[in-house]
């Protein structure tokens, strides 16, 4: 099968396979910066970057940035580790990896960046680009075909949602970005045998281990994945052993370190997995309440996470990438290839995995579960199949864009031989070179799929406007912008989320967890330590102080509320009258969109 599954190497060639000019000319030591010939390159490379510009100008246009609780938290993060009572890399915390803050570091200092969201804009921004090169780059490098590449890099560029997330300061794109590179080398090594391939794929994957827990999986994953290819090519058992050893040192070097920042900060190795913070902890009242249908359920974690992707990816564009990896698997031309383009399906396993262990959970309106009020959760999961699909979908576009001649049809229809080289011949006299009816195809149907995404709603905007981690409006940073006075401000972010920068309040007048002696010494006499107190019912705050004890309503006065969450704002007495100063415009009541008050 001619341009499929190409090992570009002169002492390894597969059977059936050609080698271009382009990569026999690199062979023989041509300058790298040549590169830049392969136009299809070049479009990919041009095209993300206006998309990635123009998606998040319409975001910022739109105040869409800044619509999720968890934006709003990884910004946080990223500020308090200089912006704080006490700064320092502790303020990474234990629960989520710290890469995706670590990056925002260079442009999380620049307060409007901050502000706006964009500090953890940027970061993504780069990532959508460099994985929509790197997808191109892998596809290439299985079909020998540019314009294939170049159609199944498209598929993820112009996806919606990818689209819309890269905009945002969440850390999918950051994960996507380095497990595609992660993968990408392990494919070069697969075919090439380089060590160096080998450091690079265990260096990407180091990141992506540290980038969310999803990296996990392709560590070890692409552990055994050594092994097997190593196996497979008869390779000698000690340079089986010095493989595994370059890259599991390398690659599961991150989860070491965490392990050990976990035992070192909070004295418990598995602080991450089951402290009041972790996903575990946060999804057992909804496995107790019999809401978790995919808890040890293979089927319905299966269904859930099919479904799930075909709404962020578009079920049609999704059921073309697994005939694309069918089409992989199918071709046994060269296996070490086949094993290594396969890694680009980890996410799909293991989101099925970690539904099925309750390690996640989701909500979807065609999931389910019908008996929650709010069925928008995680819905964003689904998004990791994008670079999957379209890494794997050019093998079926170049498959079926060779000219009859190169293709083999069934024998019970030998008619489509003709049909397909008469229609073929008359079409080649309108387009360009190259380019075929099949191009054509489905260039058609990857726009019809993603207009009617766009026009069905993009899953992860409705997540943002209707679900559980829909960001609330909240009146208590417009009061402190009007009434703040200085001093410090009590307050527990993890379960009683505000965003007080936009009042322009630091994060070194607020005493939270992260300030270690100064929050118990608050949570045990306020007085001494706070001039404010913010509360929500239900918080560590709310636990630990008695607001109706006789010392307490001698010290602070309820100066404040919000209605619509419940939160209090108290202010210790004794000082001069609350200033009234008018509304920041930062502040206006249509800065954050309201939380969509039902279903779309």
């Amino acid at each position: 099968m001619a341009g499929l599954l190409t090992r570009p190497g002169p002492d390894h060639p597969v059977e059936g396979a050609t080698i271009t000019s382009d990569v026999a000319e690199t062979l023989r030591g041509r300058p790298r910066w040549r590169w830049l010939e392969d136009r299809w390159l070049v479009a990919t490379l041009v095209i993300a970057t206006i998309l990635s510009i123009a998606a998040t100008w319409y975001a910022a246009a739109n105040h869409l940035i800044l619509l999720w609780n968890d934006a709003h938290a990884h910004l946080q993060i990223a500020r308090r580790i200089f912006d704080n009572l006490s700064p320092g890399l502790a303020q990474f915390g234990g629960v989520w990896l710290p890469l995706p803050h670590l990056v925002m570091l260079p442009f999380i200092w620049i307060d409007p960046l901050w502000q706006s969201g964009l500090a953890g804009s940027i970061p993504s921004m780069v990532s959508y680009v460099v994985t929509s090169v790197t997808i191109y780059l892998f596809a290439r490098r299985l079909t020998n075909d540019r314009l294939a590449s170049f159609l199944g890099a498209l598929v993820f560029m112009i996806n919606p949602n990818v689209l819309y997330l890269q905009s945002t300061p969440l850390s999918e794109l950051v994960l996507i970005a380095t497990m595609t590179l992660a993968c990408y080398s392990f494919l070069l090594w697969a075919q090439d045998g380089t060590v160096r391939q080998l450091i690079v794929t265990g260096g990407w994957t180091f990141l992506a281990t540290l980038a969310r827990y999803d990296g996990w999986a392709l560590f070890m994953i692409l552990l055994v994945g050594v092994w097997l290819i190593d196996w497979i090519q008869h390779r000698e058992r000690e340079q089986i052993e010095a493989d595994l050893l370059v890259y599991g040192v390398l690659g599961g070097l991150g989860i070491l370190l965490w392990f050990v920042w976990n035992q070192i900060i909070f004295g418990d190795i598995l602080y991450f997995q089951h402290s009041q913070f972790s996903s575990q902890a946060q999804q057992l009242p909804n496995i107790l309440e019999g809401l978790d249908a995919p808890y040890h359920n293979l089927f319905q974690a299966f269904r859930y996470y099919l479904i799930v992707a075909a709404e962020n990816v578009g079920p049609l564009l999704l059921l073309l990438g697994f005939l694309g990896a069918a089409m992989l698997l199918a071709r046994k031309t060269h296996w070490p290839t086949i094993i290594a383009a396969s890694a680009m399906l980890i996410p799909f396993v293991f989101y099925i995995v970690a539904l099925f262990t309750g390690q996640a959970i989701l909500f979807s309106p065609d999931a389910g579960p019908t008996a929650v009020a709010v069925p928008y959760y995680n819905l964003r999961y689904g998004v990791q199949m994008a670079a999957p699909v379209a890494a794997l979908l050019p093998l079926l576009i170049s498959r079926f864009s060779q000219m009859p001649g190169d293709r083999t049809f069934p024998r019970w229809a030998p008619w489509l031989t003709s049909v397909t080289t008469v229609t073929q011949r008359i079409a080649t006299y309108f387009l360009p070179d190259g380019v075929t009816l099949t191009h054509i195809a489905f260039l058609l149907l990857l726009t019809a799929q993603m207009t009617i995404m766009v026009n069905g709603g993009i899953i992860t905007v409705q997540e943002g406007q209707f679900g559980v981690d829909c960001f609330h409006y909240s009146t208590v940073p417009v009061f402190l912008a009007r009434h703040y006075n200085g001093g410090l401000i009590l307050n527990d972010p993890f379960f009683n989320e505000q965003d007080l920068s936009m009042a322009n309040i630091d994060f070194q007048r607020i005493v939270y967890e992260g300030t270690g002696k100064l929050w118990n010494q608050a949570l045990k006499d306020p007085a001494s330590v706070v001039a404010w107190i913010i509360m929500k019912p239900g918080d560590l705050v709310a636990t630990n102080i008695d607001t109706k004890s006789p010392a307490f309503l001698a010290t602070f006065t309820l100066v404040g509320s919000d209605p619509q969450s419940g939160v209090l704002i108290y202010h210790r007495n004794g000082g001069p009258p609350l200033p009234n100063r008018p509304i920041p415009p930062a502040l206006q009541y249509n800065y954050y969109p309201l939380c969509g008050a039902g279903l779309p």
